[in-house]
């Protein structure tokens, strides 16, 4: 970098304001010796008193240098916005006792608590979901499970993990979905009265031609803990979000929804 540039790099903004003033009046030298030039030129006669008239020349100066000071703060302005940044995850937040959430962001908190609160309405649910304590539910990018993307796992009866960014509606039903798969762990005899192929038999039309409920996201594909397993867990979450195309999950999947009914969400002696 040369002397001139650090000279102009010195430079203060009321050092630019004093440079653009004598701009200024430099347009007011140009427009008198325009009005002078205009009376020797034919035809442009008539525009030289009114080029050479000192208060044009000033107006013009003014207007030029307000252009140019617009601009440039105008610049400066737009230069320093930010975007608004994410939320940053929240070590650790305990929900009454309940669950243990770990790297969420308070809006990932929030929808995990509405979730909840939706199925802790019935107490034969909240009872089981909470027989052994605090369940520990952890978000992490990027969580992939054989090999493909997951938005949750179930790893035991303790503890979830959900991949992060998931829509509100998103992580509401994987939240639930996958507490469906804690309900296993923590009640095996519930598990093992399971009446899977029974069900399956009694609301044929609730069901995928690989046996899932259809509702589940890889009804078609397969996938998951299988058949089974996956539709037990998907029958909690659907007996609580009613999702399509089995949003009338009562009356369309009558066996089903009775079977969860009396087994789960119903307080049992």
């Amino acid at each position: 970098m040369d002397q001139d540039q650090n000279q102009e790099k010195g430079k203060s903004s009321f050092d630019h304001a004093l440079d653009l003033l004598n701009f200024g009046q430099n347009a007011y030298g140009a427009g008198k010796n325009l009005g002078r030039a205009g009376r020797f030129v034919s035809g442009a006669g008539r525009l030289a008193p009114i080029l050479a008239n000192p208060v044009v020349a000033t107006i013009g100066g003014i207007a030029l240098i307000m252009i140019i000071l617009i601009f440039v703060l105008g610049g400066k302005g737009q230069a320093s916005e930010t975007p608004s940044a994410t939320p940053a995850p929240i070590t650790n937040q305990n929900i009454n006792g309940i669950v243990n959430i770990t790297g969420a962001t308070p809006q990932e908190i929030q929808t995990v608590n509405d979730a909840l609160s939706i199925g802790f309405s019935y107490p034969g649910y909240k009872n089981k979901l909470t027989s052994n304590g605090p369940i520990n539910i952890t978000f992490q990018q990027n969580l992939t499970w054989q090999g493909g993307q997951v938005d949750g796992l179930t790893l035991s009866g303790d503890e979830i993990i959900i991949r992060s960014g998931l829509s509100p509606e998103g992580l509401k039903y994987t939240i639930l979905h996958e507490t469906g798969h804690v309900l296993i762990f923590r009640n095996p005899r519930i598990w093992q009265s399971y009446p899977f192929s029974d069900l399956i038999s009694a609301d044929p039309a609730c069901y995928s031609s690989l046996g899932f409920l259809k509702t589940y996201p890889f009804a078609n594909t397969g996938g998951g803990g299988g058949d089974a397993v996956e539709s037990f867990a998907e029958s909690v979450s659907q007996f609580l979000l009613k999702r399509q195309p089995l949003e009338n999950f009562q009356t369309l999947c009558p066996n089903t929804y009775n079977w969860e009914l009396r087994n789960i969400f119903q307080e049992t002696q």
